[in-house]
């Protein structure tokens, strides 16, 4: 039997890393959650909560290397349950680009000078 493949319909790359996100804001409520991947126009998150897709929320993006809150604003495109009580999401960025790799090699040289 011929394996099959799925093909990645993505036309910009993701980088898996997990990125603490103080806050998603919206109306009145505020969510706790964290990055499950990132690119240069959108993050997958993982949460405790659901969001409301297509709506405008602000995120603030913590980096575990020195603290720097980096805020986005974006849309929930996407949603899923991911457990008893956690969801994962996909957003997309509204006017921002990230540039990703910078955070990612961050993140990765803060895990290995805290871990190793």
């Amino acid at each position: 039997m011929d394996p099959v493949f799925v093909s990645d319909k993505r036309h910009i790359p993701r980088f898996q890393v997990s990125i603490p996100v103080m806050q998603i804001r919206y109306n009145n409520a505020t969510i706790n959650s964290h990055t499950f991947d990132i690119s240069a126009n959108g993050m997958g998150l993982i949460m405790d909560a659901e969001l409301p897709l297509g709506h405008i929320l602000d995120m603030d993006l913590r980096m575990p290397d020195t603290g720097e809150t980096i805020r986005v604003h974006g849309k929930a495109m996407w949603m899923t349950i991911a457990g008893p009580g956690k969801y994962r999401a996909g957003i997309r960025f509204e006017e921002e680009h990230l540039k990703p790799i910078p955070l990612v090699l961050r993140t990765i040289r803060f895990r290995s000078h805290y871990y190793g």
